[in-house]
């Protein structure tokens, strides 16, 4: 048809490319083209991850990460005369922010210099960065705190030690997925796998809850990177087991995907120029994040409500009833977080779960709100 056509005139290959499209209310076939062929659905896998770990978590799931004197702190000349420790609970999108948050923190009981080492427990990832070493000295550049001795890292067989001063918490699970899948961040999709049992847990969800066969579906990674394959009829199967499984909260799908055309992140220059009703039902504030900080009576610092500056819009569908998805190319060859630690004079510091660019602080303040059961929803 028309499609084919376009591709042709494009020089393309018709069969390096797939299409399915169903409609939403009843599932009924509307257009499909090598629907059954399996492609590689590169960062659409970020949504088969997405739905699992939402599943599993919970949407109201946030993550944790601590910081503890390992040794005596001299509050007259600011010192720790010890490590700090990082426990990290593999929070996915710890950020320059929280580290910077952090720094403030620990400076407030006194700790401006330590004399050892900042000890990392376990994997980190901060600011889009995969690495340990590289997240551990983005850490220590940025959190304001000097060290004596090099960065030492850990596996989790060490337990936490030391005092425990602050904890870093993140948002909620559900804005950090929309977060994750709007700006396609593959380093917080591999970190957010291996809280639910790895790539295989998400290919077994999708067998169990999603009916895809477990001949027709390959998953490699949590973020879509390196070898994964899935057909277009399948991926509109996870489409909708995810549509589903959010409607069971009064969520719609925008709640863990960007609006095309609308909301920052990878799809802000698509479908803009498209005829399409809009309605104003979002804010950005570019000038600050997402969240503030505030010190309650106990001393804790929590986040503060969000705030919000200019006007965007939401995109209302011309065709809300249509469910699609395109993938390609073509195959081609073969087919735990840690509990925190009780200590006294510890701080809370609650963020808003989003990886900062060096170059941007801008931050989407969307208005997604989980169901008042949702964090008591378990697997």
């Amino acid at each position: 048809g028309n499609f084919t056509n376009a591709l042709t005139a494009e020089g393309r290959d018709p069969g390096k490319h797939g299409v399915y499209v169903e409609t939403l209310d009843d599932g009924e076939p509307v257009a499909m083209m090598n629907e059954d062929t399996l492609f590689n659905p590169a960062s659409v896998i970020k949504l088969a991850t997405t739905l699992a770990a939402l599943n599993r978590l919970g949407p109201n799931h946030r993550f944790h990460t601590d910081l503890l004197a390992d040794g005596e702190i001299n509050e007259k000349a600011g010192e720790l005369n010890g490590d700090l420790v990082l426990f990290s609970g593999r929070d996915p999108s710890f950020s320059i922010s929280d580290a910077k948050r952090a720094g403030e923190s620990l400076r407030k009981f006194g700790v401006r210099r330590v004399n050892g080492s900042l000890v990392v427990i376990g994997d980190f990832n901060c600011n889009y960065n995969a690495q340990t070493d590289v997240s551990a000295g983005v850490f220590e550049r940025n959190s304001g705190v000097t060290f004596r001795d090099p960065i030492k890292y850990e596996d989790y067989n060490s337990q936490p030690r030391g005092r425990l001063l602050v904890t870093v918490e993140s948002d909620t699970l559900l804005r950090i997925a929309q977060y994750q899948n709007a700006h396609s961040v593959n380093s917080m999709a591999d970190m957010l796998v291996g809280h639910i049992g790895g790539p295989q847990y998400v290919k077994n969800f999708l067998v169990e809850q999603a009916g895809l066969s477990p001949d027709a579906i390959k998953i490699s990674t949590g973020s879509g990177l390196k070898v994964n394959r899935m057909t277009p009829r399948d991926t509109v199967k996870m489409l909708r087991a995810m549509v589903n499984w959010l409607d069971k909260y009064g969520l719609k799908a925008d709640a863990v995907m960007g609006l095309g055309g609308i909301d920052p992140g990878t799809m802000r220059a698509r479908f803009s120029a498209c005829p399409v009703n809009v309605e104003r039902s979002r804010s950005i504030d570019c000038s600050s994040p997402m969240s503030t900080s505030r010190v309650s009576k106990s001393g804790k610092v929590l986040p503060a409500s969000a705030k919000t500056k200019s006007p965007a819009c939401a995109i209302a569908a011309a065709s809300p009833s249509v469910l699609s998805a395109t993938v390609l190319p073509p195959a081609f060859g073969p087919v735990i977080a840690k509990p925190r630690r009780s200590g006294a004079r510890s701080t809370s510091i609650g963020t808003t779960g989003r990886p900062e660019s060096a170059s941007s602080g801008c931050r989407a303040a969307r208005g997604v709100t989980p169901s008042p059961n949702a964090g008591r929803v378990h697997p």
